[in-house]
Protein backbone atom coordinates (compact mmCIF):
# COMPACT_ATOMS: atom_id res chain seq x y z
CA UNK A 1 0.00 0.00 0.00
CA UNK A 2 2.86 2.46 0.64
CA UNK A 3 3.99 2.30 -2.59
CA UNK A 4 0.85 3.05 -4.21
CA UNK A 5 0.27 5.90 -2.22
CA UNK A 6 3.75 7.43 -2.44
CA UNK A 7 4.11 6.60 -6.39
CA UNK A 8 0.72 8.78 -6.41
CA UNK A 9 -2.26 6.87 -5.75
CA UNK A 10 -4.56 8.48 -3.09
CA UNK A 11 -5.37 6.63 0.14
CA UNK A 12 -9.19 6.73 -0.05
CA UNK A 13 -8.77 4.58 -3.78
CA UNK A 14 -6.28 2.08 -2.08
CA UNK A 15 -8.48 1.87 0.68
CA UNK A 16 -11.39 0.49 -1.74
CA UNK A 17 -9.34 -1.48 -3.71
CA UNK A 18 -8.13 -3.04 -0.84
CA UNK A 19 -11.59 -3.23 1.18
CA UNK A 20 -10.71 -1.74 4.42
CA UNK A 21 -12.36 1.27 5.68
CA UNK A 22 -10.99 4.46 4.99
CA UNK A 23 -10.34 5.45 8.35
CA UNK A 24 -8.18 2.08 8.95
CA UNK A 25 -6.62 2.61 6.16
CA UNK A 26 -5.44 6.42 7.26
CA UNK A 27 -4.59 4.56 10.47
CA UNK A 28 -2.43 2.48 9.17
CA UNK A 29 -0.27 4.74 6.92
CA UNK A 30 -0.10 6.84 9.74
CA UNK A 31 1.32 4.38 12.22
CA UNK A 32 3.44 3.23 9.29
CA UNK A 33 4.93 6.83 8.84
CA UNK A 34 5.84 7.66 12.81
CA UNK A 35 7.33 3.49 13.25
CA UNK A 36 8.16 1.81 10.12
CA UNK A 37 7.50 -1.17 9.66
CA UNK A 38 7.24 -2.59 12.92
CA UNK A 39 3.80 -0.47 13.38
CA UNK A 40 2.38 -3.02 10.48
CA UNK A 41 2.39 -5.66 12.87
CA UNK A 42 -0.61 -7.34 14.93
CA UNK A 43 -1.32 -5.67 17.83
CA UNK A 44 -2.80 -6.78 20.76
CA UNK A 45 -6.24 -5.77 21.41
CA UNK A 46 -5.94 -6.11 25.42
CA UNK A 47 -6.29 -3.55 27.48
CA UNK A 48 -3.03 -2.21 29.00
CA UNK A 49 -4.59 -1.10 32.64
CA UNK A 50 -7.84 -2.51 34.23
CA UNK A 51 -10.16 -0.46 36.15
CA UNK A 52 -10.07 -1.35 39.53
CA UNK A 53 -13.59 -1.73 41.12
Amino acid sequence: MRRRVIGGGRRDNLCRKFGIPRKTGYTIFNRYKTDGLEALNQRSRRPVRYARP
